[in-house]
């Protein structure tokens, strides 16, 4: 289908406004020249809401499917430097709602920096705790109760759950659409994206629908217990039902590397730092070192290693994350000391 026949479709599932779109497509054209392909980003880094992000666009779905207007307080969960929370606790004060956000202790608990740092700004109650990001339901659906039982509205909006992953995933139908429409005739063969699950099901299942043959490769940050394979395809085909198309993806459609992770989830590795610190030489765009750091890395590993064609056509997504740059500022200013 067409575009405009897909965005149709999008429009039969309520949307909260949240974003800034379309949001810009840059041509890098230094880095292009350096690496001998047409390289564009996506800036999903300024979808507008507290220093923008993918999660913003997601929440859109997610946010008009779940009417906040007689909730008092929003709750949810993630790692402590979580993306999501921050995005959310902006979108719920947008809205008039507060935020109450059990994070599992990750490698930065920075209260004074990052993501915590705007989450307080913001007015948000943070706990962080022990155990990992999805072993936090029981715990928020504990406060939730102590709240009602106090007279005050209270509702669990966890990112872990299959509806609020397949409504997030509707965010980047759109997001695919948004190429299509800014690029016309110029159809990327290659998008390169930071991701688990979501986005990456959203883009590959909005591609599809529109009949393109343009790769998804997906640059895991994490090695979960689980494949990002197998998310994605449950993902995208939750979402393939909301929009009620007749189409059913398997593991196989979804392109995933795990060869950037580096020393694990949280932690920098060099491959990314000289990513970042490349994009901002040549283009002035700033990358984080948790995500689309590592996800430049590749793409530049790949270019370089001809796992990409010359002249290929590739659009970066930059699906945010900015203040993780802050939270790891003494990795980064090491890393700029030792290379410099």
């Amino acid at each position: 289908m067409n575009p405009s026949d897909l965005r149709e479709l999008l429009q039969k599932h309520p949307k909260r406004k949240l974003v800034s779109a379309p949001t810009p497509i840059d041509h890098c054209s230094r880095l292009s020249e350096t690496y001998g392909a047409r390289i564009q980003i996506k800036r999903d880094d300024l979808t507008g809401l507290a220093t923008g992000g993918n999660k913003t666009r997601q929440l859109e779905y997610v946010l008009g499917a779940h009417d906040l207007s007689d909730v008092d307080v929003v709750l949810s969960s993630a790692f402590s430097q979580s993306n999501w929370c921050r995005q959310l606790a902006a979108a719920a004060a947008k809205l008039g709602v507060r935020s109450h956000f059990v994070l599992a202790k990750g490698l930065k608990n920075l209260e004074s920096q990052g993501n915590l740092l705007i989450n307080k700004l913001i007015g948000a109650t943070v706990e962080i705790v022990d155990g990992t990001d999805e072993e936090l339901l029981p715990l928020l659906i504990e406060r939730a109760e102590q709240y009602e039982a106090k007279g005050v509205k209270a509702k669990v909006i966890s990112a872990f759950s299959d509806e609020v992953q397949a409504l997030a995933a509707l965010g980047y139908v759109e997001a695919a659409i948004e190429i299509v429409e800014s690029l016309g005739d110029e159809i990327p063969d290659w998008i390169y994206v930071a991701g688990a699950d979501v986005t990456p099901a959203g883009l590959v299942l909005g591609m599809n629908l529109m009949g393109l043959h343009t790769k998804v490769v997906t640059v895991s940050p994490i090695r979960y217990s689980f494949r990002g394979e197998d998310a994605c395809t449950k993902i995208a085909n939750d979402a393939a039902g909301l929009l009620g198309v007749n189409v059913r993806f398997a593991p196989g459609d979804f392109l995933f590397t795990y060869d950037y992770v580096g020393d694990g989830y949280g932690i920098p590795s060099t491959g990314g730092l000289n990513a970042m610190r490349t994009l901002a030489n040549t283009e002035g765009i700033l990358l984080d070192p948790v995500y689309t750091g590592k996800a430049m890395h590749a793409l530049l590993d790949h270019l370089t290693t001809g796992v990409l064609a010359n002249g290929d056509k590739v659009v970066f997504l930059h699906t945010g994350g900015i203040p993780g740059l802050f939270a790891y500022a003494d990795e980064t200013a090491a890393y700029l000391n030792m290379t410099a």
